[in-house]
């Protein structure tokens, strides 16, 4: 009897183990995985609002006006800025590249430029407008001592993009 009691135990455990087997094995087909090395990815990038005033003339400059709303928090190391001049409004002749965007502040500068390796906290949803940071941007309708007027009348865009 002991015997029996041991063997039907022993087939017991078998069946359980095999049907255990099986739905591990049915279960696992179709799973799959990726690995990826961490901090290799692609920063994302923030659009960024920008103001500033009409009626900029060579050789003047203005506050020009930077607003970064990410939709979470994070640090910002970059803000690329690019003038262009609608073509549908210009002269020939009017240069975006005369047009450029500065800041005495070094530590904004060195983010205009992709060169700050420390970084400034955005809160995500809120609006941080980088005056409210002392950054002291201008844009500036460099005076090329050439004759300008192609760009009078043109309308000028400047596109901003912080990066993390």
């Amino acid at each position: 009897m002991k015997r029996r009691t041991m063997l039907s135990a022993l087939v017991t455990l078998l069946v359980v183990a095999t049907a255990a087997m099986a739905y591990f094995f049915v279960a696992g087909l179709g799973e799959g995985e990726h690995t990826a090395e961490l901090g290799k990815g692609s920063p994302t990038n923030y659009p960024v609002k920008v103001a500033f005033s009409d009626g900029l003339t060579p050789g003047q400059s203005e506050p020009i006006h930077f607003t970064l709303e990410p939709a979470t928090s994070t640090d910002i190391r970059s803000l690329a800025v690019t003038p262009s001049i609608d073509a549908e409004h210009a002269t020939a002749g009017c240069s975006a590249a005369w047009f450029t965007v500065s800041t005495k502040n070094t530590f904004w500068r060195e983010v205009l430029e992709g060169r700050q390796n420390s970084m400034t906290k955005v809160t995500g949803g809120t609006p941080m407008d980088l005056e409210s940071q002392a950054a002291g941007y201008e844009l500036t309708f460099t005076d090329t001592g050439a004759n300008q007027d192609a760009c009078e009348g043109a309308h000028l865009t400047v596109k901003a993009l912080a990066t993390p």
